[in-house]
């Protein structure tokens, strides 16, 4: 299990409180289990969607669609997210930052160096 470092965690959390104070709605949408996206969603006070493996995308249409999307992850699965963002951070180790970056090519991303393990 990674761990994110705590300091980054909380770096990470003001960046998300920013965006919301911002105007941005805030939404965990996330393949876990719908009861592990609740506490998350209520601390930050946003919105928390369980979609199934391989279809964010379409959860992300049954929002409703949106002017501008950031999206920001820890997850390979996520490609497609970072593909249409307008705005991303990657929370990514070193080994792991070589596949984000060769699968996102031309695309501005922000790396954000997660503590290795």
């Amino acid at each position: 299990m990674n761990c994110i470092h705590k300091s980054l965690h909380l770096i990470h959390l003001n960046h998300l409180k920013k965006k919301k104070s911002d105007g941005w709605r805030i939404c965990i949408l996330s393949n876990a289990p719908a009861e592990l996206l609740y506490q998350p969603a209520k601390k930050l006070q946003a919105d928390a969607i369980h979609a199934p493996i391989g279809r964010k995308q379409d959860a992300l249409k049954e929002m409703g669609g949106y002017k501008q999307l950031f999206v920001c992850t820890d997850n390979a699965t996520d490609i497609d997210l970072l593909l249409l963002a307008d705005q991303s951070v990657v929370l990514t180790n070193k080994r792991n930052a070589i596949f984000f970056r060769s699968s996102l090519k031309g695309k501005e991303v922000e790396y954000w160096a997660k503590e290795e393990m």
